[in-house]
């Protein structure tokens, strides 16, 4: 599903809604989720249990760049910290009578347009408390294909019921991966996790995944992969899976 909060770090302060609408970003947010939550029960009624959010403005967050240009915009008239805080009550508020009986997921990364042209840098260390712990989602799907992503460390956030999907496989570009030094960087992650949460490597693998860390056509134009490209590179997330979790589905 599309992010609840999506159009309104696309305008400019004050312009993601009608003043005479909404007097407040609290009032659209709160118009928002309810029609998320309104969705979400037509979506339960026929037979839906698995939501995956694609949000890839979390990034933003994450981006000094981002940052310093915001604190420098003297037309905002609220923080990044207060917008981020607010995007996830946005989230939260729309989920909330559905958590029981459903299964939610987040997607970020941090743009996937042709070449590997993107819009943020930053590991998720600035937002990983709130993201993993604040944030009332179940499994994260993040973006860990190229050294922008930063290192695992902000994982020791996440708490022991929640789980992580790793996309160390990019599909920005055709070129396979090294299976072993993949399979290498889950562990690395595991190792990671297991020390936050006070667990094992293989009790921390449990709630891992490996994926891509995007989908093969972000837009319309597509990435750099043809049918055989994109064929390869799932058949490689599968052969490390069948490593990693061997015996499993």
């Amino acid at each position: 599903m599309i992010a609840p909060p999506w159009y309104h770090l696309r305008y400019v302060d004050g312009k993601a809604y009608p003043k005479d609408v909404y007097a407040t970003d609290e009032e659209y947010f709160a118009d928002i989720s309810k029609a998320v939550s309104t969705e979400l029960d037509i979506l339960y009624d026929a037979g839906v249990r698995n939501v995956q959010f694609d949000d890839p403005n979390f990034a933003y967050f994450c981006s000094e760049k981002m940052l310093k240009g915001w604190e420098e915009d003297k037309t905002n008239t609220k923080t990044a910290e207060e917008t981020l805080d607010s995007y996830i009550k946005c989230y939260n508020d729309s989920i909330a009578k559905h958590t029981e009986k459903m299964h939610f997921g987040l997607h970020i990364c941090r743009g996937n347009f042709m070449g590997s042209r993107h819009f943020s840098e930053g590991g998720y260390d600035r937002i990983a408390t709130k993201l993993f712990q604040t944030l009332n989602v179940s499994t994260y799907y993040l973006e860990y294909d190229t050294e922008r992503a930063g290192g695992f460390e902000p994982l020791l956030h996440l708490p022991a019921h929640k789980n992580v999907i790793v996309g160390v496989i990019t599909s920005k570009f055709p070129e396979l991966e090294d299976k072993e030094k993949m399979k290498e960087r889950l562990y690395a992650a595991a190792d990671v996790i297991a020390k936050g949460a006070g667990q094992t490597r293989e009790e921390a693998l449990n709630r891992m995944g490996v994926s891509p860390q995007c989908g093969f056509a972000s837009h319309e134009e597509g990435n750099l992969l043809g049918w055989e490209d994109m064929k390869n590179k799932l058949a490689l997330v599968r052969s490390i899976a069948d490593d990693v979790w061997a015996g499993q589905p």
